[in-house]
């Protein structure tokens, strides 16, 4: 499926850079584009090896229509928070997931200031440049996105919001280029209508991701604390030596007040992950499962 996406943008983006005599930048831009926003809408780290080529490309185009704002914002900002969100996400997974976060309001207070000052002061500077275009819009653009960028790299679902915000911002300044025939400009349009599609459908991604995982959190303590299978009745729990029910571990993995195998904990992993079809996933997948849980389960701290 993932090779399937990447080979059809592929593909659509050369075609459409065909149609409008973009061959290699602006084809370049929305395929380093659509992936960006593709791995960053479904919670992945590779995100962010096609965020910096992507910024790389989008540098040049709006270098060539007079968006100094953008220029150079990415070589003293936009590029290292590439990098440290790409080690930041790389290093919180959770089953091959990015762990989300929210804030609050005052969060969201402190962003709003930021944006509107920050945006005054850009606009007012880049202004001084004879030939920059869209002087305020550029800016407000570019201090929107930093929020964006910043918020993703420390995984707020927030950024979603913020996102879409920049997207008609950005689809005004784009919009105005094509009307001016400034090179680059259709295929950049279709990069940011791609962008604003693939927010959306990031922003409703990210949701269900960040339910699934509170989810999982709020359900560790009705888990068996030894392999993670869920417990629904009282006959999923094993036994203690009385015979009362155990209040931790279900009956495949403890009986009579201890372990039935005893193992260490990457040896019950290869066991483990023999079941992934039981559980609706392959076996590998079941294995990737084991070793991001299993180190949080009862049984299992005891070995750290």
């Amino acid at each position: 499926m993932e090779w399937t996406i990447i080979f059809v943008s592929l593909v659509v983006s050369f075609a459409l850079g065909l149609i409008f005599h973009d061959y290699i930048l602006g084809s370049l831009t929305l395929f380093f584009g659509f992936m960006n926003s593709y791995y960053m809408a479904v919670g992945k780290w590779q995100n962010y090896i096609f965020g910096i080529l992507f910024t790389i490309t989008y540098t040049i185009i709006c270098t060539i229509n007079g968006l100094y704002g953008w220029l150079i914002f990415s070589i003293v900002f936009y590029v290292p928070v590439q990098i440290y969100g790409l080690v930041n996400w790389s290093k919180n997974q959770q089953n091959k997931e990015v762990k989300m976060k929210s804030f609050t309001w005052k969060n969201s207070l402190i962003i709003c200031t930021l944006v509107i000052v920050g945006s005054g002061i850009l606009g007012f500077l880049l202004s001084l440049i004879p030939s920059q275009r869209l002087a305020f819009l550029d800016s407000t653009s570019q201090i929107i996105n930093i929020c964006g960028v910043v918020l993703v790299a420390i995984r707020f679902r927030e950024c979603w919001y913020v996102w879409l915000i920049n997207n008609l911002i950005d689809l005004s300044i784009w919009i105005v280029n094509v009307i001016h025939a400034t090179e680059n400009a259709e295929m950049t349009l279709i990069t940011s209508i791609m962008y604003l599609i693939m927010n959306v459908i990031g922003l409703i991604s990210w949701i269900v991701i960040e339910n699934r995982q509170k989810k999982m959190g709020n359900n560790m303590d009705k888990i068996c604390q030894s392999c993670g299978m869920p417990l629904h009745n009282e006959d999923d729990y094993g036994t203690e030596k009385n015979g009362n029910k155990s209040k931790d571990y279900c009956k495949y993995c403890y009986k009579d007040g201890d372990f039935i195998d005893k193992v260490g904990m990457e040896e019950y992993i290869d066991m483990c992950s023999q079941y992934g079809a039981q559980a609706g996933m392959s076996n590998e997948e079941m294995r990737i499962f084991c070793i991001n849980l299993f180190p949080k389960l009862k049984r299992w701290k005891k070995d750290k």
